[in-house]
This record gives C-alpha cells, structure tokens and sequence, in this order.
C-alpha cells in the first residue's frame, strides 16, 4: 500500500487483484504537514491502516490477490454451516466485533481467556476455546488469510466425571422446576426423557413431532457440519406434557432456553440435598443412567442418544456394572 498526504489526510493507493488501482481515504491526520508515513506509523499505532483496511473490508475489495475479511464475517459463515452454542457465541462476537480477523493475535486471546476465568470455571474456557479454534480453522479452511492465534492458548485438563443424576435428584429437579414454572417443568421433562441437548430442543419444530404415531424427528448436528434426521419414540407421558404447550408458540414448543430460570432451580436443589453435576448437560446423562437402570444395554443408550461413535457411550459402563453385579446377586 503506498501512503500520501491528501489535505493533510492520509490516503492510501491500492492495487487490486484485477490491476486496476484505486485511492481510499482513511480520514485520519496527519500530525504534520509533509511527514514520511513510516514515522507517523509509528506515532498513531496505524491507525489509518486500520482504517483503511476496514474500508476494504467494508467495500469487498481485493489487495494483491487476497481478500481482507473481518472476524464478523467469519462467524457469520460458521454459524451457517454448523450447530452452535448462542450464548457462547454472542461474548465471542461482542468481544471481536469488527476486527479485521487477521489482527486477532494470541494476546487477544489471552486477554479473553483471562476475561472469562474472572467469572467462569476452567471447563467453560475449554467451551469457549473449541468455539473459537473452530472458527479460526474454518475461516483457513475458506481461505481467509489468517493464523489461528488460539493454538498459543492451550485448553485446562478435565476429568470426566463419574457420578450421575440420581432418581432422587430427578425427581427433585422436576418438582421445583414445576413450581417454578410450567414452561421450565416442561423443558426439563423433555431433556429427562429424550437426552436431547439445549441447541437440539430450542431448534425442534411442532412439524417435528407426529402426536398420531408419537414419534419426535431430530436434527442432529455433526461435527464436520451437516446434519443427520434420526427419528425417536420417547415416552407417552412426554406427549401430554407436549401438548399442554401448544398454544405457547406457532412454530416451536421451546422457541428458548429459560436459563436464570433453571440456574434458580438447580440452585435451590443443589442446597438443599446436593448436586453431582450442576450443567444442564447433567439431564442427558441421567436419561443415559435411567435407560440402564431399567435393563437397556449401552448399545440401546448409543441408539436413543444418537452417538456416532460408540466410545462416547462407554462413560456410562460402570452404572452397566452395577446392573450386572445385582443381577449376579439374584443368582445366588
């Protein structure tokens, strides 16, 4: 890019990919009349650059054969080929909103990682962290001309929890969700009953689901994006309680996620006989333990939970364990 004073503005003049050239303004001042754009650089922090290159973005031109995109054009692409996580989704955009993605360095991401460990655990970072390392990936992947600064910020180990939801916190759970509301009652009676996560529950339509032959249909998202349909029969007492929200919206019977409602929930049960798992992700393993307790095998948990990979289902062995150990014990 070559640099000039323009009625002590500086100008850039550009050339783009087809050969033609073109002069951008970047309505910046210059401190003195005549000085060399390498000295100002360094004295504005390159501000016109900046400025420049968000009017290229802004305008979709090309610079000698690439072109300069934004981290809101990325995310953008990403959200329309893959299932998403909305609230993680929006503190990732509201916190590079206009960037030019190829100035995102590792101590952005450093800066981010340290603004969310003053609020949130180390498993919500690793959350946050595949989000990120996803978009960056993909965006090289669509060939924007970056480097995924992420990979600087490692992820925190985590151990795999092995104590699940009992019936008792079950039941707990749905009493005071029933207290709490009907709409939260409802939404926590389904993730009990299907396994089905928040995204997959919030995207579900009323087309979805046949009350006739109660059968639900899912669209399952895969993690190379894309999305699989698997159809499922889930209790009949789930169709009731389905039906009872049939007025509450046209299109969705969860158009959200109640979330300050639940938190309010597992809050009061969590104090008053103690939670294993607090996540709402914690309703889906114990759809998998209750599945097991009544005698399914882990190839019926892997079916109902649609699994792609059947290791996934193997966290769930030692509650088969204790199955078999009490079938044993009749045998005596």
């Amino acid at each position: 890019m070559n640099w000039f004073q323009v009625k002590g503005f500086w100008v850039c003049k550009l050339k783009a990919s087809a050969g033609q050239y073109k002069t951008l303004s970047s309505r910046i001042k210059a401190s003195e009349v005549g000085i060399k754009w390498s000295e100002e650089k360094r004295s504005i922090t390159s501000e016109a650059e900046k400025a420049i290159l968000k009017r290229v973005a802004s305008e979709g031109l090309e610079i000698q054969g690439r072109t300069v995109k934004t981290f809101d054009e990325a995310c953008t692409l990403y959200k329309e080929s893959f299932n998403y996580d909305r609230y993680i989704m929006n503190a990732i955009e509201k916190e590079f909103k206009d960037r030019i993605i190829s100035e995102i360095t590792p101590l952005d991401i450093r800066r981010y990682h340290n603004k969310i460990l003053e609020s949130c655990s180390t498993s919500t970072w690793n959350r946050h962290r595949n989000v990120l390392n996803a978009i960056f990936n993909r965006a090289r992947e669509w060939g924007f001309d970056v480097v995924n600064p992420v990979t600087s910020v490692k992820r925190y180990p985590e151990t795999r929890t092995k104590v699940f939801l009992s019936k008792v916190h079950e039941q707990a759970l749905l009493k005071e969700a029933e207290k709490e509301d009907f709409y939260l009652f409802a939404f926590v009676k389904f993730a009990l009953k299907t396994g089905r996560r928040i995204c997959e529950i919030v995207s579900l339509e009323w087309d979805d689901i046949d009350f006739g032959k109660e059968i639900i249909r899912f669209q399952i998202g895969k993690k190379k994006g894309g999305k699989e349909i698997h159809y499922r029969k889930p209790p009949k007492s789930l169709f009731q309680t389905l039906f009872a929200l049939r007025h509450t919206n046209r299109q969705k019977p969860f158009p959200y996620f109640p979330r300050k409602a639940w938190q309010r929930v597992r809050d009061r049960v969590d104090k008053a006989m103690g939670l294993p798992d607090g996540r709402f992700h914690a309703l889906r393993h114990r759809c998998a333990t209750a599945l097991i307790e009544k005698g399914a095998t882990l190839y019926d948990v892997q079916h109902y939970l649609c699994h792609s990979n059947p290791a996934t289902t193997t966290i769930y062995a030692h509650v088969s364990d204790q199955r078999d150990e009490r079938i044993a014990s009749f045998l005596e």
